[in-house]
């Protein structure tokens, strides 16, 4: 339940209600560090008739550099229908028949190559240990998003716009 919610919140609205009521949260060991994921799931966000382009979905699942979808059915992902300037990494789970998972990752050119390896068949009963692989991907799909070269530009520019409103504020207060 996100009304009242004190760990890492993500973005998401947790006294108005406008993100929605609730969400997933994960908090896990990843490489001897302590992680903290919330989840932005799409079908638990609001949804407004009267918005077209559900902005307020797209602000948060559009803006993730790291996108989980889950898949339905046997059609193929349709990577080339879901578009984003920020996204740089999709993780596609499927459940099949037998009740398994199966896991697809595609990221956009520069990303370099992350952990955990997929196995091959890259397939996963459910459970504890398929629930930490797939944590400890996206974090690295994140982090390794990062160093992509149109990211890490992106970065660039924020953090010296940031800069430059830092030194204003404190050239005024002189």
């Amino acid at each position: 339940e996100l009304q009242g919610w004190t760990a890492f919140r993500g973005g998401l609205d947790v006294t108005g209600g406008t993100t929605g009521t609730h969400s997933v949260y994960r908090r896990f060991e990843c490489s001897g560090e302590s992680v903290e994921i919330m989840y932005h799931v799409g079908p638990l966000l609001p949804f407004y008739e009267k918005d077209a382009q559900q902005l307020e979905r797209k602000r948060h699942v559009g803006n993730d550099v790291v996108n989980v979808v889950f898949v339905e059915g046997d059609a193929p992902m349709p990577t080339g229908l879901i578009t984003s300037h920020f996204t740089y990494v999709f993780v596609c789970v499927r459940r099949e028949p037998d009740g398994r998972f199966r896991v697809g990752v595609c990221a956009k050119e520069g990303v370099r190559p992350f952990g955990p390896p997929l196995p091959d068949p890259p397939l996963f009963d459910a459970g504890q240990p398929f629930a930490d692989w797939l944590a400890a991907k996206l974090v690295n799909a994140e982090r390794a998003s990062m160093y992509a070269r149109t990211f890490a530009t992106k970065m660039s520019r924020t953090r010296t716009a940031l800069l430059g409103h830092l030194v204003g504020e404190y050239r005024n207060k002189k």
